[in-house]
């Protein structure tokens, strides 16, 4: 096996592992179909901004919390679970004007949403 051979080889086998790792790391923090509940952490945004109006979008339609003070606040999926229903999308808007930005993640499974300022 020539030099040339043997990068291309080698570049190969590492193009693959950096795909199963990539892959590995997206399906280890899907959502869980049992997970019937989800968090939302609304502790980085202040207190002046609230109420906060938090639109969750869901594969099975839209739903609306009004949330009144900072802190963490613990939501049921609302739509028949399990199977959850795959969740899409969330929005933010404070009556203050603040503004506010949404990340979410998954956690064992579970849905994590955070609220911070932008």
């Amino acid at each position: 096996m020539n030099r040339n051979t043997l990068y291309s080889f080698l570049t190969g086998i590492v193009a693959t592992l950096a795909v199963m790792l990539a892959a590995g790391a997206t399906t280890a923090y899907a959502q869980s179909p049992n997970c019937c509940d989800y968090i939302v952490n609304t502790e980085a945004v202040p207190a002046s901004c609230f109420p906060l109006t938090i639109v969750t979008h869901w594969g099975a339609g839209n739903d609306v919390k009004v949330i009144t003070a900072p802190g963490f606040k613990t939501f049921p999926i609302p739509f028949a679970c399990p199977p959850a229903p795959p969740f899409v999308a969330a929005t933010v808007t404070s009556s203050a004007a603040c503004c506010l930005t949404v990340r979410w993640y998954y956690c064992g499974g579970c849905l994590f949403i955070e609220i911070v300022r932008c």
